[in-house]
This record gives structure tokens, sequence and C-alpha cells, in this order.
């Protein structure tokens, strides 16, 4: 990248996203667009100099026709004049002594959806499904359970690739009481500039599993006070509609949190939990949570 300043052309450099620059510093930067466009960026005078507004730029290019082959004792022509030492015209055979290969294929249509998928990331915008939820959940507030993929964790799913995945961005997401989320969760993205990218609602589908606590405690605590504690305290964990639930099941997490009621920290008292469904999903769209809750406490 040259830039002319009066007193001909001046060679710039390449700074990737202008890191380690400063004001006066001449460095530029190049990002890809959605459809494969190569643009320059120049610095905004903190970053990088300012070019100046009667200057003209010149880039210089390598452009190739892809995967070529040359073959042995091919005639070649030079793509310019071609002077001797006193610039006069030369009448030159130019020839290959040996097959020459050379550049790259071009992009099969796989190869070019597959890289397409990554041209966020090459514009310094990284959008990952953790970003796309972070951003639902901050412009709709209340949601507690949301799960957003795309195409290549879809295909995975189904067992095969399908057409009618190319560019899909899945969203699935649970708010109690709101009855037109999805309507919102699509507003809300569509709000932002996603090149062809098309939002996909899914409904959640709600997995749940049942618990079963077995026990003894001292006789200075009633059975039922205790059953109610260490209810509230699982379904604070994994209820449908708390907004402290966990997303994960894990045995040794209920026994933690049962435990942590500290009604079972007396000499002889004891629990047991038994867990009956499933406490994984098999799907992207199935949110797990607890159905039921019992206890069986005696005393010690």
């Amino acid at each position: 990248m040259d830039e002319q300043d009066g007193s001909g052309y001046v060679q710039w450099a390449l700074a990737k996203r202008l890191m380690n620059t400063l004001p006066d510093t001449k460095a530029y930067d190049l990002f890809y667009s959605h459809n494969g466009n190569i643009g320059v960026r120049f610095g905004n005078g903190t970053f990088g100099k300012i070019p100046a507004a009667s200057s003209s730029v010149k880039c210089v290019l390598w452009i190739t026709n892809g995967d070529t082959i040359l073959l042995e004792n091919l005639l070649l022509q030079a793509s310019g004049s071609v002077l001797d030492v006193n610039g006069q015209q030369s009448i030159l055979e130019i020839k290959t002594t040996s097959q020459i290969s050379g550049g790259s294929a071009t992009e099969d249509t796989e190869e070019f959806r597959r890289n397409l998928i990554y041209w966020p990331l090459y514009n310094e915008e990284f959008v990952w499904g953790e970003d796309y939820a972070f951003f639902i959940k901050r412009k709709i507030p209340g949601i507690l359970w949301i799960k957003v993929w795309g195409e290549a964790e879809a295909e995975i799913e189904i067992g095969q690739k399908s057409i009618d995945n190319i560019n899909s961005i899945f969203v699935c997401a649970y708010k109690p009481g709101e009855t037109a989320l999805q309507e919102h969760v699509v507003q809300t993205l569509e709000s932002v500039k996603l090149f062809n990218k098309w939002i996909r609602w899914v409904d959640p589908v709600f997995v749940s599993f049942t618990l079963s606590i077995t026990g003894n405690i001292h006789r200075k605590y009633t059975a039922e006070h205790v059953s109610s504690v260490v209810k509230a305290a699982l379904l604070s964990a994994y209820g449908k509609d708390s907004a402290r639930r966990m997303d994960m099941f894990r045995i040794k997490d209920a026994y933690k949190i049962v435990g942590d009621t500290g009604y079972f920290s007396e000499s002889m008292a004891r629990f047991s939990i038994t867990v009956a469904g499933p406490t994984e999903t098999a799907k992207l769209c199935e949110m797990l949570c607890v159905g039921t809750i019992s206890c069986s406490l005696g005393y010690i």
C-alpha cells in the first residue's frame, strides 16, 4: 500500500487491527466482507495516521487464475514491455523447460459455504452462540434458558447435511409467562445487521426427572419442615421457573444442595437421593428441569 504525499509514493505497512500504532504511524489494515471483497482500513488519528484528504492511494495486488498448470515447452508472452539496457523494445522467445504448476484451486460450494461462516471473524466481529445468547438475554430480561446453534450443530443432530440449514441461526428459549417470546427474539436479532443469516425459532422441549429423598433427621426438627426446605432448595436449583436454575444436573451437586440445608449434620443423620428419568438432554432444543420431588424422612 503506497500513498502519494507530494514527493512520490511512500509505502505504508500492514498492521493487523492497527495494533501498536501511534497517531503518525503510516499503517493500514485489511478486512473482509461477507461476499469475499477485501477492504482497506486506515487509522483514526489515535491508532494509525489519517491519510491527507488530497493524497492518492495505490494498491498493488497479486491476482492469479487459480490452480494453473503450464506444460513443458509452452510458449509464454510477457505481460508488459521488455526493454533492453538501452531502453529499446526487445524481442524474446520465452518457453517453459519443464511443467510448472501453481496457484490454488477455486473453492467448491461446500468449501465456500464453510468459509463463509467465518467472515465475521475476519471482520474482527466475533460472533458465537454465546454472543447471541448474551445479546438476547440483555435485550429481553427474564429469559431463564436459551440455546443458540448454527447449521453445523443442526446437521450433526439430524445426522446429515441439508441445504435448508445453510446460514441458519437456530434460537430456542424459555421465559415464564411470555407468550410472544418467539416474536420478540426474532425482532431483536433482525434489528442487527447479519449478512445472509436466517433466524429460525425452535420451540423448547421440557425434559423432566424426579428426585426422591429418604433419610433420618434429629427429633428436634419436624419432617414436614425439613421436607419443605429440601424441596425448596432443589426447586431453586433445578426448577423450570427458577431464576437460579442450573442447566446441568449432577448427583454430587444435588447431595451438596441437600447437605447445605444443615438438617443432616447431626450425628447419625443420613440421607440418600434417588433419581428417575433422564438427567441429560438428547436434543439441542431440550431444557432439563426437575418434575416432582418427594421426601420420606424418619427420626434418629
